[in-house]
């Protein structure tokens, strides 16, 4: 198999999400047009600005949800992976990275979740470029004995995910 760079595989989300998500935003939307409909029937103005206020704000987290609401993305190139969260983008090259390995665990709804753990080299460790993942890789080793994770959502199993992995960081790491 070739090693296409760079390559960019989308997340799949669980259809349960992305339907309570819409869910949130037709309902904040909802009571938004409510207090506009409530605050107009009773003709007092300080009112019709407190809802045109409370609406504005509702709104403002709806557009914030729908920011959250993007598709994470992991991509790969020959430097290293980026993977781009609902939240923030973490790049690390490949020299970052020791392994990638798959392991289990049963969530608190007693479902086994299986990601793709990362243990990172101990040159990356001792890097200034560790400094803002060192909290959340100290609290993830010890809940799981690797620096950090994968989101487990990916179109490609996390066998195959960690085995991909594998190859790119031995085929571009220095």
């Amino acid at each position: 198999m070739t090693l296409t760079v760079p390559l960019s595989l989308v997340e799949k989300r669980p259809k349960q999400r992305q339907l309570a998500l819409t869910a949130a935003y037709l309902l904040f939307l909802l009571q938004g047009l409510g207090a506009i409909l409530v605050v107009l029937s009773t003709g007092i103005l300080w009112l019709i600005l407190l809802g045109g206020v409370l609406c504005l704000a509702e709104i403002a987290f709806c557009l914030y949800l729908l920011k959250m609401n993007r598709d994470p993305q992991l991509m790969l190139t020959a430097e290293g992976f980026s993977e781009r969260t609902e939240i923030d983008c973490r790049q690390f090259n490949w020299s970052d990275i020791e392994r990638f390995e798959v392991y289990s665990f049963k969530s608190p709804q007693h479902q086994r979740v299986t990601r793709v753990g990362i243990t990172f080299s101990d040159s990356f460790r001792q890097s200034p470029a560790f400094k803002p993942v060192r909290l959340t890789a100290k609290t993830e080793r010890r809940l799981t004995g690797y620096d950090w994770h994968l989101s487990n959502f990916y179109d490609r199993s996390p066998d195959k995910l960690a085995d991909l992995l594998n190859r790119y960081r031995r085929h571009y790491a220095p």
